[in-house]
């Protein structure tokens, strides 16, 4: 390297910000009191998000059977308009 030619750290390296931090203490223990709420609070979260999955399952179960239903009426009532047009013609509709 020439005199004249500076250092140039890489892009990777990271420039010396001065003296490290000294470690932080860890937070305190929570108390009893503390914890008991926290635990509530997560249990009555999960009860939520149960009751919640529940609703969204049977919505869905619900949307899809009536789903299904609306088809099937969709043939019946092609049957039903087959069987009156046959029948004004005067053909027989035993098997409609």
């Amino acid at each position: 390297m020439d005199e004249r030619e500076e250092a140039v750290p890489d892009a990777g390296e990271a420039p010396a910000a001065g003296p490290p931090e000294p470690p932080q203490e860890p937070p305190p223990e929570p108390t009893p009191s503390e914890c008991e709420q926290r635990l509530k609070r997560a249990l009555a979260d999960y009860a939520n998000l149960q009751r919640r999955t529940e609703s969204d399952i049977a919505a869905r179960t619900e949307d899809g059977i009536n789903s299904v239903l609306a088809d099937i009426l969709q043939v019946r009532d092609d049957f039903v308009r087959a069987r009156d047009a046959y029948s004004a013609d005067g053909a027989r509709t035993d098997g409609l």
